[in-house]
């Protein structure tokens, strides 16, 4: 993986895993695409970027008191 792919499982890694594992993982990541990488190609960063990416994206946090409209009901 490239340094772009690892710099989009960094900021992924913040978002999907949460607390202290999250926030190791994108620290590993961004020094890997910052440093550059020699690794093999099923090397433990490259797997970890690979999982990471695979993770689901947590949905956004709906802000107090916004209004859902629901499809079909009148304005």
């Amino acid at each position: 993986m490239n340094g772009p792919g690892m710099r989009a499982a960094a900021r992924h890694a913040r978002r999907a895993v949460p607390g202290p594992l999250g926030e190791l993982a994108a620290r590993e990541l961004s020094a890997h695409a910052d440093l550059g990488y020699w690794g093999s190609p099923d090397a433990l960063v490259s797997q970890l970027a690979r999982q990471v990416l695979a993770l689901p994206a947590p949905s956004a946090p709906r802000r107090a008191g916004a209004v859902v409209a629901l499809r079909g009901s009148p304005p």
